[in-house]
Order: C-alpha cells, then structure tokens, then sequence
C-alpha cells in the first residue's frame, strides 16, 4: 500500500473527512486531497506534515505503516 492510499485509509478507518483532518493539521481540504490522490494530482507530504497527520489519527507510526484494519460499511 502507497503512502497516500495508506493516509485514506486510516482516515476512512477514523471516520475523518478530508476537512476534519485538515482542520486538526492546520492545511487545507485540497492538501488532503492531493495528498491522497493519484497521478498528476498527487503531492507528498512533508515529514512534518506527516508526522502530524499520524498524530491526528491519533496512530503511533509503527502502526500507520503497520495493517490497516478494514472499514466496516453501515447496513
């Protein structure tokens, strides 16, 4: 799994939208976006940035890179 495809899914498994993220990290919605997207659209974050995304996820980095549990979808 790609660093961005990681950072949507433990932002999917917190149940963070992109503004919620943003807002704790102090970046915009856009930033997240481009940090989860793909191609042209994709940016990396910074090692700070990144650094605070995982602690707003409230993950240790051991287990951001570690296995991502499944989202459970509502019925």
């Amino acid at each position: 799994m790609d660093l961005s495809a990681r950072i949507a899914a433990w932002r999917a498994v917190r149940g963070m939208s992109q503004r919620a993220l943003a807002d704790k990290i102090g970046v915009t919605a856009g930033a997240i976006s481009q940090f989860e997207g793909a191609g042209k659209k994709r940016s990396q974050p910074s090692i700070d940035t990144l650094n605070d995304i995982i602690e707003a996820l409230g993950l240790t980095t051991e287990r951001f890179y570690g296995r991502v549990p499944k989202t459970r979808r509502a019925s």
